[in-house]
């Protein structure tokens, strides 16, 4: 007689792990608010400057909210740093005596500045920068869309012809013009740089938000890094 063949086993198909979320939709990200030590106005992160306190009373600014213990906050103003030193708000907001820093509003601009220029300088690395008067009106003229940085002691003539070739290829473009000569020579490693151009990317736009609040802490106009190039008249 011949043996009955044993039953055969269902292959059984791996099933892949559902990853966590997979079916969640993504959270935009959430806009905390603080309230300002100086007005008391509650306002975004964004648009504040975190202060933090060592154990020997020294407060210090802390642009990227990564120093230990509890923090104050201050509206990101040149005016309202140096009116929270002046006054001494600040003892009263970590709630004990601090150690008066006459130069705390100056040190946050240089913070700021060198912060700007270290994003330009990776912008660099990632070949996003173009440099020199001549390649910029090229890119211009290719109807690249840029964002363009001209150095605060550029002459007028070549910032006017810069403008005049955007408005001729109908280019829009950003401008940032905080930055001196020998800023932008240094964190590009050149010497002489006077005009460069940015293409989009994220670098760039981390640059562009950089420079634009760098601008609002000093009480500047901002429309030179958010708007348009300049018409031949000066006008924006």
């Amino acid at each position: 007689m011949k043996k009955a063949k044993p039953p055969q086993k269902e292959k059984q198909t791996a099933r892949k792990p559902k990853r966590k979320f997979e079916t969640q939709l993504k959270k935009p990200p959430v806009m905390r608010e603080r309230m300002c030590l100086v007005t008391r106005n509650v306002q975004p992160e964004t648009e504040l400057i975190r202060f933090a306190l060592s154990p020997d009373g020294v407060v210090s600014p802390d642009l990227k909210c990564k120093l230990p213990g509890r923090g104050v906050w201050v509206g990101a103003q040149l005016e309202l740093v140096q009116q929270a030193v002046r006054k001494n708000i600040f003892s009263r907001g970590f709630e004990t005596k601090t150690v008066k820093t006459d130069g705390l509003a100056d040190l946050i601009t240089v913070l700021m500045r060198k912060d700007a220029l270290s994003v330009l300088s990776l912008a660099n690395r990632a070949g996003l920068v173009t440099n020199g008067f001549e390649k910029v009106l090229a890119q211009l003229a290719r109807r690249e869309n840029l964002v363009i940085l001209a150095a605060n002691d550029a002459s007028e003539d070549g910032k006017k012809k810069i403008a005049a070739r955007a408005r001729a290829t109908q280019i829009e473009a950003k401008t940032i013009t905080i930055f001196t000569s020998d800023e932008i020579s240094l964190a590009l490693g050149q010497t002489n740089v006077v005009h460069a151009a940015l293409e989009h990317g994220g670098l760039t736009d981390r640059l562009v938000d950089a420079a634009q609040r760098l601008e609002t802490y000093l009480g500047l106009d901002v429309a030179s890094v958010a708007g348009k190039l300049p018409q031949e008249n000066g006008k924006v």
